[in-house]
């Protein structure tokens, strides 16, 4: 099943804005801009905390999912299998689950849960960023609602940290 979402799922979202506009989206200055963006928040609110466990939560979940879990797993990316024609290079490592999804869930959930008015914006921009990896041909889509699910069990932890922090 995992094989035909992507079958169609792929495609359709090449159609949208080409492999060089999701090339744009998955590399790192899309999570560059929002890291400037929550900076900027931290600065004047004063959150310093809140920031540094975003950053600490998100590299976590990218060590993690990319030196722990996807060994266990196993699975081999759809580049791979397909043998389809990228922008970017298809890496050897496995795919399961998308340390891509896991950072930057894990990242941003403590922020959009203490900046409730970016929330929106920072869910769609992980959503994009996310998506991203599925239109290129990196992840299969399970690989990216796992790494998902994943990131958020390590941002509510974050979440909750920050919140004993702020306690105090």
């Amino acid at each position: 099943m995992d094989e035909q979402i992507f079958r169609s799922l792929q495609p359709f979202l090449l159609g949208l804005i080409g492999e060089p506009g999701w090339a744009l989206i998955t590399s790192w200055a899309l999570p560059g801009t929002v890291l400037v963006a929550a900076g900027l928040w931290a600065h004047r609110e004063r959150r310093w905390k809140t920031l540094l466990i975003c950053v600490c939560c998100g590299l976590l979940g990218e060590s993690l999912s990319s030196h722990v879990i996807k060994p266990i797993f196993a699975v081999a990316r759809p580049c791979r299998i397909e043998g389809m024609s990228l922008l970017a290079r298809c890496s050897w490592t496995y795919s399961m689950p998308s340390s891509h999804a896991v950072s930057i869930v894990a990242g941003l959930l403590p922020l959009a849960l203490a900046w409730r008015r970016a929330a929106f914006g920072l869910g769609a921009l992980a959503f994009l960023f996310i998506v991203s990896r599925s239109a290129l041909g990196m992840h299969w889509p399970s690989d990216l609602l796992v790494g998902a699910l994943f990131g958020a069990v390590i941002g509510i932890v974050g979440h909750r940290l920050q919140n004993r922090f702020e306690a105090r």
